[in-house]
């Protein structure tokens, strides 16, 4: 299924996107090479590099790779949105309607890129940042009163890989042991891959402390 999206991805992108752009035969052969590579990321993970979550790579090739594949996702949304519009636009023409707006073009095209860029650079940031601290008090009706004021910490989809190593899920812990609570939850995703290979960068959340 994962090789299906990727040959989707590659071929609508080579077809929608570099075809149509002025750069000559053999730019447009170099661009869909780069694109194809791109889009063959979990093949290659999974084939050679020891596993789709969790790779046997240096950090930084993760990251960009990663980085370039989810360009590559922004850039088949957009792509898609601007052939559905343009669909539209062929529509309202046909019938009667005055629509004088360009979606082709190398402008346009470059805009597409960038903006692509630009969503997938601030999706890898949310994705590897220190996760932020939300409070919320519930008041259940069907709990008994001796449990007001109970201290509940829940984190999910922690996903401990080369993006997550130790350092950074020791800082979670020290956030989570500084706000003194009653109970953890420790729920969903902890580790990407095997939790033998990521034996040390899970270590840390030995040293979580809840009151019960």
């Amino acid at each position: 299924m994962i090789n299906l999206y990727s040959f989707v991805l590659f071929a609508y992108i080579a077809l929608r996107l570099i075809a149509p752009l002025p750069i000559g035969i053999t730019g447009q052969i170099c661009a869909a090479l780069l694109v194809l590579l791109i889009s063959l990321k979990h093949y290659f993970f999974q084939n050679f590099f020891g596993g789709l979550a969790s790779p046997d790579l240096p950090r930084i090739i993760i990251f960009i790779s990663g980085w370039l594949y989810v360009t590559l996702t922004f850039l088949f949304v957009l792509l898609a949105f601007r052939d559905i519009t343009g669909c539209l636009l062929w529509i309202a023409g046909k019938a009667g309607l005055s629509v004088n707006l360009s979606l082709t073009g190398l402008p346009f095209s470059l805009g597409i890129i960038f903006l692509a860029l630009l969503c997938s650079t601030y999706g890898l940031y949310e994705a590897i940042r220190y996760p932020d601290v939300k409070k919320m008090e519930v008041t259940p009706t069907r709990l008994p009163k001796t449990l007001d004021g109970l201290t509940i910490v829940q984190i999910t989809d922690l996903h401990v890989n080369a993006f997550n190593p130790a350092h950074k899920v020791q800082a979670i812990v020290e956030t989570i042991n500084g706000l003194n609570p009653d109970l953890i939850l420790l729920t969903g995703d902890i580790v990407d891959g095997t939790t033998v290979k990521r034996e040390k960068d899970i270590a840390p959340l030995k040293h979580l402390k809840a009151k019960y």
